[in-house]
């Protein structure tokens, strides 16, 4: 272990057992701003779990959320805690997801802001090293025994079993069931599955203060992956259909119209922190994504140095149980 990641290990323990470290300031702030003694009492008997997708911090993406909710579902299972899901940023989540072997809705009356009976928790990578995630729970637990705990996080502990545990928390929704049946391919028809994320380098997706190219950069960009696109396809799946799937509209509109194996999913693309105010299918896109991916014979990653690392295939994967491959050009 490189001696930068020691220093962050041993700063991450300080961080658990000390009540007066950045970690926990981002907790006080959250206290202080929506929990209240004027809060109703009564509805908490024992500890339980909470995992929080509200707005009031930043989610990230949905393979993120779904890592995270996941990974502390995992903890939960494991030492028989209540576990539930408060997602309603920028929707609810069972609008898309429906419980399936684990009921984890939690009736909007049975969610309580009360200090006496709730504490809010940061569980975010930023901020903790992953390797400290469970210890840092188990803490939470005890230090907050009895109380309905509000967990904010992306953690990736857990990460061995997400398969199992995705397929015991979620199924489709009717709607997103209709929607993966009537699409251009259903998961396990036998295709293979490139993702690119290019955050704003095409200008067409909005994500924080990434760069945007010139035209000519783009046209360029956008013709590099495409060559990669085919190369792969011709030396390897010359057989299959390939499902792309991509944060820019603008390069699978253009891919789609030059290779006639490359199928596409419609719709537009947000991300889910920075795009609130969006209709039922703009965010269903995000879910028959996903999905689809987890269907495809195997998944590749395909970047240059300039476009984003993103999780979302590999997560994808994972919840497939399926070859994943990032290629760099």
């Amino acid at each position: 272990m490189k001696l930068h990641k020691i220093a962050r290990y041993i700063s991450g323990l300080r961080d658990i057992f000390s009540s007066h470290t950045r970690l926990h300031l981002r907790e006080e702030v959250l206290m202080r701003r929506y929990y209240q003694q004027s809060a109703p009492l009564g509805t908490v008997h024992q500890t339980e779990i909470v995992m929080m997708i509200d707005g009031r911090c930043l989610h990230g993406g949905l393979s993120d959320r779904i890592r995270g909710i996941a990974g502390v579902y995992g903890f939960c299972r494991r030492h028989r805690i209540p576990f539930y899901i408060h997602h309603v940023y920028p929707f609810r989540l069972e609008d898309y997801l429906a419980p399936n072997q684990v009921d984890w809705l939690l009736p909007d009356d049975r969610l309580t802001y009360h200090p006496a009976e709730s504490h809010p928790i940061m569980l975010q990578a930023a901020l903790l090293p992953a390797k400290l995630h469970n210890l840092a729970l188990s803490q939470y637990v005890t230090r907050y025994a009895g109380k309905q705990l509000h967990i904010y996080s992306n953690t990736v502990m857990n990460d061995a079993d997400f398969h199992q545990h995705f397929q015991e928390l979620f199924r489709p929704a009717p709607r997103l069931a209709k929607a993966l049946e009537q699409g251009s391919v259903v998961p396990h028809s036998g295709y293979v599955a490139m993702v690119f994320r290019f955050q704003q380098l095409l200008g067409d997706f909005k994500e924080g203060g990434f760069a945007i190219l010139s035209n000519q950069e783009r046209q360029q960009l956008m013709d590099r992956c495409v060559a990669k696109v085919d190369e792969i396809h011709q030396q390897t799946h010359p057989q299959s259909r390939v499902l792309i799937t991509s944060d820019s509209t603008t390069f699978l509109h253009y891919i789609q119209a030059r290779k006639p194996y490359v199928v596409t999913i419609p719709g537009k693309v947000v991300h889910m922190d920075f795009s609130v105010h969006d209709n039922y299918e703009t965010y269903q896109k995000s879910f028959v994504d996903l999905l689809l991916l987890s269907g495809a014979d195997k998944i590749y990653l395909l970047r240059t140095d300039k476009m984003y690392r993103s999780g979302f295939g590999k997560r994808a994967a994972k919840l497939g149980d399926i070859p994943y491959e990032e290629v760099k050009f």
